[in-house]
C-alpha cells in the first residue's frame, strides 16, 4: 500500500492510503501513455484503426509486461513471509495477474472488432499484444534477477575467476619447479672410456686361457689332464695375452 502525507499545520498530518506504490502508478501511466502516443502516430500515418490499435496495445503490453515481470521477481525473492505478509503478497499477485489478463483480452477484442476481413487480421493479429506482453514479462523477471545478482557482493576467493586464476598460478609454479630438473636431465653425460669386455673365469669357455696375470684357472680337470698338469687343485696362470685371445691347444 502506498501512503500520501498532507500537512495540516501545527504538527498535524493527514495520511491517505492507496493501493500499490507510487512507482507502480508511474510505471502504469508510462505504459498506457506510450501506447496511446504510438496508436495516435500510426493512425495519422496509415489512417487505419486496426493497425493503430495493434501497435498501441503492443507497446503498452511490452512496457507493462516488463514492469510487472520485475515486480513479480521482487515478490518471489521474499523469503521471510508471515501469515499477514503472505496474504498481502497473494493479493498483489492477483491484482497484477488480473491487470495482465484484462489488458490482453481488451486488446484482442478491440483489434478483432477493427480488423478487416481476413484470417491473419481477424485471428492472428489480435494475439500479438498478448504474446508481446508475455515475452516482456519474462524479460523483466530475468533482468531483475540479473540486476540483483550483480549487486550481491561476492568474495574474491569464491568467484569462478579467482579460482581459475589460482589454478593457472599453481600450474605455472609446478612448471617452474620441474624446469631445472628437465634441464639437468637433458645435458648429456660425458662418454665413458671404452673398455674391453672382461670374461669371468668361472664363465669362460673351455680352451680360453686366463686374460690377466695372477688370475686363477678354474677349467675342469679334463683340460688339465690333456695338458699333463696336475688334476687337483687350482692353477695360477701368468699370461700376458690381451683379453679375448684364445689359446690353441
Amino acid at each position: 500500500m502506498g501512503r500520501y502525507v498532507k500537512e495540516r499545520g501545527e504538527g498535524a498530518q493527514t495520511y491517505y492510503w492507496y493501493p500499490g506504490q507510487k512507482t507502480d502508478w508511474v510505471q502504469a501511466g508510462i505504459a498506457v501513455g506510450s501506447g496511446l502516443v504510438a496508436a495516435l502516430a500510426i493512425r495519422l500515418a496509415t489512417d487505419s484503426t486496426m493497425w493503430a490499435a495493434a501497435v498501441g496495445f503492443s507497446v503498452s503490453a511490452g512496457l507493462a509486461g516488463t514492469y510487472l515481470g520485475r515486480r513479480d521477481a521482487r515478490a518471489l525473492a521474499v523469503t521471510n513471509v508471515s501469515r499477514l505478509s503472505g496474504i498481502v503478497l497473494i493479493a498483489l499477485a492477483f491484482v497484477r495477474a488480473l491487470a495482465k489478463g484484462s489488458g490482453a483480452a481488451l486488446a484482442a477484442i478491440v483489434i478483432a472488432r477493427a480488423a478487416t476481413p481476413g484470417f491473419w487480421t481477424e485471428w492472428v493479429l489480435p494475439l500479438v499484444p498478448a504474446v508481446i506482453g508475455a515475452i516482456a514479462h519474462h524479460v523483466g523477471m530475468v533482468y531483475e534477477n540479473l540486476e540483483k545478482a550483480s549487486q550481491t557482493p561476492v568474495k574474491a576467493s569464491d568467484s569462478e575467476l579467482a579460482k581459475f586464476a589460482a589454478e593457472m598460478r599453481a600450474a605455472k609454479e609446478a612448471a617452474a619447479a620441474q624446469a631445472p630438473t628437465e634441464e639437468i636431465s637433458s645435458v648429456s653425460a660425458p662418454p665413458a672410456p671404452a673398455t674391453a669386455p672382461v670374461t669371468s673365469p668361472a664363465t669362460a669357455p673351455q680352451g680360453v686361457a686366463a686374460s690377466l696375470p695372477g688370475e686363477v684357472d678354474d677349467r675342469p680337470e679334463t683340460a688339465f689332464r690333456s695338458e699333463g698338469a696336475p688334476t687337483s687343485g687350482r692353477r695360477a696362470v701368468f699370461s700376458r695375452r690381451r683379453p679375448g685371445m684364445s689359446e690353441a691347444f
